[in-house]
């Protein structure tokens, strides 16, 4: 650029007459854009309108990618091989409103662009077990949560596993006294909130053991009783839940399997509580039968029965 920096006339022909960028001329003199930029400031070389440059986006064009297909600036970006702030003064130019933080935070979220496995399988119907216990989904602003929390690490753990193998990148830490897994998957969300109860029915009779096992490691209990007159011991299971529907279904497995449960209704402390479904398993070979078949990681009654030999 050295012999021709008085040069205006030269620079001129090749901005405006040729039409030709910043960035090209700056090859053709081997020096930067920012070069040649300050040398026709210096020259009172007007610079051309953004729409008028090397890219000719139409109105149309953007509409379409933003607005339609919902890209963001930094994507059309890319796809032209410009710069995000030369989309977004199109947009400016063209009058094209933008979109809101939220909208594209909903969409673009890393976790919720997340496929997870949605095949019914033993796995599948294990987790469906957990989240109607003591697991949860919910949505709360642009994130959709699953997760667990419990005392018990093994419990936990076996949550955390399941849904890796579902592929949803869950994550287990220990927060106070308790253990806890979360894990933010949108089309998990959806799918299951689109779960009905007919739905939900087919997959635990497809694997009842699986879904039993994740619902009696959240609802369920073992206890024992031994007494000192008599001289005997009673072991019993018991699953408790306020939806009447799922402690029938849990009792119409349990009666397929070839077990004898009972339930009964238990009245809440508070008249505005929902009252309690209590389903329990009393045959001593039955209940050993029951933990034998679902091998639950936790609520085995491993340490009471050790404890009353």
């Amino acid at each position: 650029m050295n012999s021709y920096r008085n040069q205006k006339i030269c620079l001129k022909e090749l901005y405006w007459n040729k039409h030709m960028s910043t960035s090209q001329i700056g090859r053709i003199y081997n020096c930067n854009a920012e070069t040649i930029r300050r040398y026709m400031i210096k020259f009172g070389i007007d610079r051309r309108k953004l729409h008028e440059r090397k890219y000719k986006i139409s109105k149309k064009q953007l509409e379409n990618l933003y607005l339609k297909k919902r890209l963001s600036i930094i994507e059309i970006a890319r796809k032209y091989g410009c710069s995000q702030w030369v989309i977004w003064s199109l947009l400016r130019y063209h009058r094209i409103r933008a979109r809101g933080t939220n909208d594209y935070h909903s969409w673009k979220a890393p976790a919720n662009q997340i496929k997870p496995s949605l095949e019914v399988t033993s796995t599948l119907a294990y987790v469906i077990g957990v989240i109607l216990g003591d697991g949860w989904v919910y949505k709360r602003g642009y994130w959709y949560t699953i997760g667990l929390e419990a005392l018990d690490k093994k419990f936990c753990e076996s949550f955390y596993h399941a849904l890796k193998q579902l592929k949803i990148n869950p994550s287990i830490f220990h927060s106070r006294n308790y253990w806890r897994v979360v894990c933010s998957s949108k089309l998990f969300y959806i799918w299951f909130k689109s779960l009905d109860f007919n739905k939900i029915k087919e997959i635990s009779e497809k694997y009842p053991i699986d879904f039993l096992r994740g619902f009696y490691e959240s609802e369920g209990n073992f206890s024992t009783y031994k007494s000192k007159k008599y001289f005997f011991i009673t072991y019993k299971i018991t699953i408790v839940n306020t939806d009447k529907k799922l402690i029938d279904l849990v009792k119409f497995l349990l009666d397929r399997l070839g077990f004898h449960p009972t339930y009964h209704k238990r009245n809440q402390l508070k008249s505005n509580w929902k009252p309690l479904w209590a389903l329990t398993l009393c045959r001593k070979l039955e209940v050993k039968q029951f933990i034998q078949l679902i091998k639950p990681c936790i609520k085995t009654g491993e340490r009471r029965r050790s404890r009353n030999i």
